[in-house]
């Protein structure tokens, strides 16, 4: 439900499982506030009003990487694209074997598919995404007490990943374009919401322990967001 709520139009979400609120500034620059069925308006209010020195500094944040441009790929012969955090250029040729291969150093493709260029790499990258974040998955087994019920790929839009209620975890294609460090920070950042849903002093306490340099991890990632959010 969309409400204004001081100088903020906000998306509330009442939730059965907290405890407490939270506020989230998303990479478009809106705010959604989730928050227990008990809350009164008037604690609601102060909750937000003690955030807004917070929330003006996210939105001024948000609001300079949107005016940033973001450059539009095309499929051409020396075009960038970028695979965990590295750009390969783009060979086009007559004939290969699959629609996108990664190839001595190049993103290889069929000009006999240029048209559907694009389709063919998100598939190379969902993929990619689906082996790497499972391999992760089993590296950090033995410091995370955790296992999610299954890990998807989808585009999320402007979210890097989610965990769900059912213990599901989700993540966007678009990760693979991020260097390793910062894939790990979002894949941490989702496991430990297995242990706690919500963004309080434990949950990054919880994955501190795991990531002790996750501020920094974090800072990164947020810059980086809409640059590497490139369009097609």
């Amino acid at each position: 439900m969309q409400k204004k709520i001081g100088e903020f139009d906000i998306q509330v979400k009442h939730s059965r499982i907290r405890n407490s609120m939270c506020l989230t500034v998303e990479r478009d620059g809106s705010i959604s506030l989730a928050l227990p069925l008990e809350a009164t308006e008037r604690e609601v209010e102060e909750f937000v009003k003690s955030k807004s020195f917070w929330l003006y500094s996210k939105l001024a944040e948000k609001e300079e990487l949107r005016h940033k441009a973001i450059p539009k790929k095309q499929f051409v012969n020396g075009e960038g694209f970028l695979y965990l955090g590295r750009s390969y250029r783009l060979k086009i040729v007559k004939n290969i074997e699959y629609p996108v291969q990664l190839k001595q150093g190049r993103f290889v493709m069929s000009s006999t598919d240029i048209d559907e260029a694009q389709s063919y790499l998100v598939k190379w990258y969902k993929k990619k995404a689906q082996k790497w974040l499972e391999a992760r998955l089993e590296d950090f087994k033995n410091q995370i007490s955790v296992q999610p019920e299954n890990i998807h790929i989808r585009d999320l839009g402007y979210r890097w990943g989610s965990c769900s209620r059912n213990k599901d975890l989700y993540f966007h294609w678009k990760v693979m374009l991020l260097p390793k460090s910062l894939i790990d920070y979002v894949l941490v950042h989702e496991l430990m919401h297995l242990i706690e849903p919500e963004h309080n002093e434990a949950f990054w306490k919880l994955v501190s322990l795991i990531l002790p340099d996750y501020e920094d991890r974090k800072n990164k990632l947020d810059k980086i967001g809409i640059e590497t959010d490139y369009s097609f």
